[in-house]
């Protein structure tokens, strides 16, 4: 093959110069590093090198050769030049069909990830028209390419879902495009979600000349989600019945010759308690996950004491995802902390302040995690002569954490409590 490609190449190339009006010219010459780059480029390095030597002893046998007549090799740029040409033209020719090479192994691997993934990929232009047919788009809508192009793919997402669609002229600051659509399904004769992202593909100027996109089914799952959601939403309801129907039971099982002030307080704390503890269980369950927001559940467990108190508390700290146990505990602790704080700390008094902060920094096993309550402007606290029940519920928030601990101070100025733990990195972590 590679000898094929140089015989023929330079058989050309003697027959246009023995057919020629002044044959022995050498003119013919203008053939052979044509002939050399062919060499080269169709079947590689070694047949590239095979035509330059050959060239090569051609133009010198056309140089050396009186009765044939020297041409192109002795006059004008002479055989140097002629040479310098050939091996010019040689070395262009393997690196472009080494670039080619690249560019076809790089177009086949991207042919078999298409094939290979579970996605739908496409293409669109600017305006989110397909730019030539797609065979998993047909199998998945039924849709041939004369129905599709020109913007008729759209024909086949649930009408509910086109006006959310990236078609027509986008302004140049539109960035990635991520939406759960139907989409028709030609096999199963229905509307399936699938969850559509695109990104587009900016020229220089940053306008936007393509849209490069997946499509991906999650109808299976979506499903699974609402009936999630169904049971969720019921769950909570009844978890709310729950509770109101203890509430109701502990205050109406008490005798009216039994409702003393001692009763009375008992029942206000097993029910600030029972309310704390429901209002972290909604927020895990209103989330469906396993993780509370830190900023949600002190908020919603500070809400009785924050409706009059509302500029005297101060809460703030960074995005924080607890686990189930923890909020649970951190719940109860912020509630036991906030009722002392009523009864005989910075909120009963009308001067007082109370600030609530949390703080999370990189460690050497994962994030290492503060909160502190602090509160100001109170009577000086005093420390219990015996750890109560309330001080255990507080120090138990990190009952379960290797490397927890709590601490409870009375300085003159009121009560500083400091919960800390460590927060192990996961694959979630943003370095």
């Amino acid at each position: 093959m590679r000898a094929a490609v140089v015989l023929v190449a330079f058989a050309i190339a003697f027959a246009i110069d023995a057919t020629a009006p002044n044959p022995g010219s050498g003119y013919a010459l203008l053939l052979y590093p044509p002939a050399i780059f062919l060499a080269a480029f169709v079947t590689g390095w070694a047949s590239g090198l095979l035509a330059l030597v050959v060239g090569t002893g051609v133009a010198w046998w056309f140089r050396s050769d009186p009765d044939y007549g020297l041409g192109l090799a002795h006059h004008g740029p002479g055989l140097p030049m002629f040479v310098f040409c050939c091996v010019f033209l040689y070395i262009a020719a393997v690196l472009s069909r080494a670039a080619v090479r690249d560019s076809w192994r790089t177009e086949m691997r991207l042919m078999h990830l298409v094939e290979s993934a579970t996605a739908l990929l496409f293409v669109t232009d600017g305006a989110g028209q397909p730019l030539r047919p797609n065979p998993g788009w047909e199998r998945l809508t039924g849709m041939e390419w004369s129905a599709y192009r020109k913007g008729g793919w759209t024909e086949a997402v649930h009408p509910e879902d086109r006006p959310h669609l990236p078609v027509g002229a986008q302004p140049d600051n539109a960035e990635a495009y991520e939406r759960e659509v139907r989409v028709h399904d030609a096999r199963a004769g229905d509307w399936r979600w699938h969850r559509l992202r695109s990104v587009p593909v900016r020229d220089q100027k940053g306008g936007i000349v393509e849209w490069v996109g997946t499509l991906h089914d999650i109808h299976e799952r979506k499903i699974e989600s609402e009936k999630r959601e169904l049971m969720v939403g019921e769950l909570r309801h009844r978890m709310k019945n729950l509770i109101t129907v203890i509430e109701a039971l502990a205050k109406n099982s008490r005798r009216r010759e039994e409702d003393t002030p001692a009763v009375q307080e008992f029942l206000k704390r097993f029910l600030g308690r029972l309310h704390a503890l429901a209002a972290a269980a909604d927020l895990l369950l209103a989330g469906n996950r396993e993780a509370i927001d830190a900023n949600a559940v002190v908020r919603a467990t500070l809400v009785p004491f924050d409706e009059e108190k509302s500029s005297r508390i101060r809460i703030s700290g960074p995005d924080l995802r607890l686990s189930e146990d923890l909020g649970g505990g951190l719940a109860l602790a912020v509630h036991e902390l906030a009722t002392n704080a009523l009864k005989y700390g910075a909120l009963s008094v009308t001067g007082g302040t109370i600030s609530l902060t949390w703080t999370v920094a990189p460690g050497i096993e994962g994030d290492d995690v503060v909160f502190e309550w602090k509160e100001q402007g109170g009577p000086p606290p005093e420390p219990p002569t015996r750890e109560g029940f309330g001080n255990r519920v507080i120090k138990s928030v990190t009952s379960r954490e290797k490397t927890g601990s709590v601490t409870i101070e009375y300085p003159p100025d009121g009560v500083y409590c400091r919960i800390a733990y460590v927060k192990p990195w996961t694959t979630e972590k943003t370095v």
